[in-house]
């Protein structure tokens, strides 16, 4: 589990290039747009793709979830 801010730092520190339209208003969640996609990530660190109020899970939300989370002791 993580606070807002340590999930922000992991995310800027290990996801290149996100654009920078972070929203940290939403309860135990952060979304942003990276690649024109936009993302929830939830204080677990759990990364889902936002596509037309739907959340959904891919290769790609993998591919960040684990980037997140790597190194987290």
């Amino acid at each position: 589990m993580y606070t807002k801010s340590e999930l922000l730092n992991r995310i800027i520190q290990k996801i290149p290039y996100p654009h920078r339209d972070f929203d940290l208003t939403l309860d135990n969640q952060i979304r942003f747009t990276w690649d024109e996609t936009r993302f929830r990530v939830s204080l677990t660190g759990m990364v889902e793709e936002v596509d037309n109020g739907l959340l959904k899970s891919n290769d790609v939300t993998d591919l960040l979830e684990a980037l997140i989370k790597s190194g987290k002791e």
